[in-house]
């Protein structure tokens, strides 16, 4: 018969909650959050719950065809989710 080779590599997703406000302080409404696992957004208030992979260190957010970028500090996963808090994105 016939041998293939695969190559295969597991990554660890978590469950990132948090809150992404503008620089001026206002929640950053039905944005789009491009470098997550799948398809995420963030709903009236600002808030989002994303699939990301662990040790994700920036998430990517559009709006109105603008982008901006939160980065993520150091934060703690218990039982796969991650509570990021208040998030500013900055162009």
């Amino acid at each position: 018969g016939n041998v293939i080779s695969i190559e295969v590599e597991a990554s660890e997703i978590v469950i990132a909650i948090g809150w992404i406000m503008d620089e001026g302080g206002a929640p950053l409404e039905n944005a789009l959050l491009k470098n997550v696992v799948g398809l995420a957004t963030t709903d009236t208030s600002g808030f989002f719950q994303a699939e990301i992979y662990r040790g994700t260190e920036a998430i990517n957010v559009m709006k109105g065809g603008v982008e901006c970028q939160v980065e993520l500090s150091e934060y703690i996963v218990k039982n796969q989710v991650a509570f990021l808090g208040k998030l500013v994105c900055v162009p």
